[in-house]
């Protein structure tokens, strides 16, 4: 396993509008962290990655201000 530490809310907050303007995903905030420190970290993995992501608990109003970033 992989300790991340330091991961603040703007990387999950940006990685989230990525998610949804890049990919089509809508990504709840915790559901964005594994993409999030992969993007800040990509040298603590060899070889093929896999990140899980989730939504469905998404506040309308985080979500908005997603999307406008």
């Amino acid at each position: 396993a992989v300790k991340f530490s330091g991961l603040r809310s703007p990387s999950i907050l940006d990685t989230r509008s990525r998610l949804v303007w890049g990919s089509r995903i809508v990504a709840e905030p915790s559901g964005a962290v594994a993409v999030a420190a992969y993007t800040e970290r990509p040298d603590v993995t060899t070889g093929p990655t896999v990140a899980v992501v989730t939504g469905g608990n998404v506040d309308p109003a985080l979500l908005a201000r997603v999307l406008n970033a």
